[in-house]
């Protein structure tokens, strides 16, 4: 499970409505995703955003848990809420970041933004420093998890949707989603793309795997891009994420 929790969220993402009332998304408003995760075959987890955007602002609120065998196996849940900004064409710019880890034990972290740029990261336990950690203050333009994933799986104008790169920090690593240009695929449109780990990972973790391909498939309704599927490869096998709505 631990490539798919560093594909999809980054650590990202703790949900439901008590959540979403204290973010203050209002449940009429809110923009909702529902994907159901396979891995190797087999049902693993959920994956639930809502987003509200107002006023030029949005908040985002998530969760990604384990599910079905592999989630009787291994036990996670990682979650989060961030807010930000909107800026022009529809790109994010996060203020704050809460996220939450727990498998073996349960990891909260809080990164707070000025103008984009991350000027406090703040690890509950506190994390001991290491030689390979990265300056927050270097990580300006870089989503949080829950933004990422929103700024990758939201509906998108026919022409935005692909051929871009979307950047991630997670207040201790650095990677990039990358997504190629789109192609036809039937009635059908994907485009292939790349998970790279770019800093803060371990010399093991880059030796593991530093590259991890994915294919996003859409279809197109009045002219947005809207995603039904993204698969990827992991080190224990094909993850398949489908959206339920």
């Amino acid at each position: 499970m631990r490539i798919f929790r560093r594909f999809i969220s980054g650590r990202a993402m703790l949900g439901g409505a008590a959540m979403l009332a204290a973010a203050g998304v209002a449940a009429a408003a809110e923009q909702r995703q529902v994907y159901d995760v396979s891995l190797a075959g087999l049902k693993a987890a959920r994956l639930e955003i809502a987003v509200n955007v107002e006023g030029g602002r949005y908040t985002a609120v998530g969760q990604v848990e384990g599910r079905g065998l592999v989630g009787a196996i291994t036990n996670f849940y990682n979650g989060g809420t961030t807010s930000g900004r909107v800026l022009g064409a529809g790109r994010l710019q996060p203020v704050r970041y809460d996220g939450v880890q727990e498998s073996s034990r349960r990891r909260e972290v809080t990164i707070l933004y000025d103008g984009g740029v991350p000027t406090s990261v703040d690890w509950r336990p506190p994390r001991k420093e290491r030689a390979r950690d990265i300056d927050p203050s270097d990580q300006g333009g870089a989503l949080d998890p829950i933004s990422a994933t929103w700024a990758m799986l939201q509906d998108m104008p026919s022409g935005q949707a692909c051929g871009r790169s979307i950047l991630v920090y997670d207040g201790q690593r650095r990677s990039r989603l990358d997504l190629g240009q789109r192609k036809p695929s039937g009635d059908r449109f994907t485009c292939d793309g790349r998970y790279v780990r770019v800093a803060g990972y371990s010399p093991k973790q880059l030796a593991e795997q530093k590259d991890f391909p994915f294919t996003i498939t859409y279809r197109e309704v009045g002219g947005r891009m809207v995603v039904e599927s993204f698969e990827l490869d992991s080190i224990i096998g094909r993850a398949v994420v489908r959206r339920r709505q």
